[in-house]
């Protein structure tokens, strides 16, 4: 079998011999073109991917591929359906960054209520911060998320550690301790720290519009901890403008900011918004868990029981 790693991940020594037992394994270290994975992927068996785009045209020039392991959960950037048609199983990997992202949701929100790059950028020059650095505690607060999977569960249990009341909003209800199952209209409505915490899919893509921007509570912190996808980018830079929204923080901008010649995210010149590479993720721990169970997946494939599959 050969086991093609399509682009940059730092597998272990121990993980690559786990792979090795399995086929020939080729890594490359950077983060392809187009037409540079199409290649690269001709003659693979097998393809671990964490990074790069695989649109139909790519999936359809494979000529052996069998699986597609993805190094990440989410699946949007890959045409999972073409590799359906295929006969490509694709797996993902839920689950690895759960205790990592609920974490980094609060030093998101933090850092957008305390004023944080703000007070950094003061300290630098004197000790006595100024009034654009007044915020807000959490403490007393309600946390409202929306999306009560593995990630927005354990963010609920660590609002619950700040004092805080949590409400929650999923497809069905969920009846966590601790967290109050609502309507969407009533987690707009009282949240004063809304954390985006879905899966990023086909149903929840678009699910925050304008309109439903505007039915959150006047001075609410927005935290999208999950691809940007799932809201309208302009409508909450416009009511960051007005006010309506007192602080914003993002784990990462549209895709279309970085791959789109000329485009540009309206939340770069909005105000009081904090914006992250999508760094959730990535510690230590999370990117271990993450390319072990990669790993996993490759070898239960093999074995002739896959898991984790995302097209079948």
């Amino acid at each position: 079998m050969k086991i093609t790693i399509l682009d940059k991940l730092a597998f272990t020594s121990e993980q690559l011999a786990r792979l090795q037992k399995h086929g020939e394994v080729t890594q490359y270290d950077d983060f392809p073109d187009e037409q540079t994975a199409i290649e690269r992927l001709k003659d693979a068996d097998i393809a671990i991917v964490g990074w790069t785009t695989l649109p139909k045209a790519a999936i359809e020039a494979t000529r052996s591929l069998k699986h597609l392991a993805l190094a990440q959960t989410g699946y949007e950037f890959i045409d999972h359906e073409a590799a359906k048609d295929k006969g490509i199983i694709v797996s993902n990997a839920p689950g690895y960054s759960r205790q990592s992202v609920a974490e980094y949701a609060f030093a998101l929100a933090l850092a957008a209520m305390r004023h944080i790059p703000q007070a950094d950028l003061v300290a630098r020059q004197s000790p006595v911060p100024t009034e654009e650095l007044l915020g807000n505690e959490l403490y007393g607060k309600t946390l409202g998320i929306l999306g009560l999977g593995s990630i927005g569960s354990r963010i609920g249990k660590i609002g619950q550690g700040f004092d805080m009341r949590v409400i929650g909003h999923s497809r069905t209800a969920k009846n966590l301790p601790g967290i109050h199952d609502v309507s969407l209209d009533e987690l707009l409505a009282q949240s004063d720290v809304l954390v985006v915490a879905v899966d990023v899919n086909p149903s929840t893509t678009g699910m925050l519009t304008a309109e439903r921007l505007k039915q959150a509570k006047k001075g609410v912190t927005l935290v999208n901890v999950v691809a940007n996808h799932v809201l309208d980018e302009q409508a909450v830079a416009d009511l960051l403008q007005s006010g309506h929204i007192r602080c914003a923080a993002f784990e990462e901008l549209s895709r279309a900011s970085y791959e789109e010649k000329g485009a540009r995210s309206p939340l770069l010149n909005a105000p009081n918004v904090v914006l992250s590479p999508q760094a959730g993720w990535y510690t230590v721990e999370a990117e271990r868990r993450l390319l072990d169970l990669v790993v996993e997946n490759v070898e239960q494939f093999m074995a002739g029981s896959p898991k984790n599959l995302v097209n079948l």
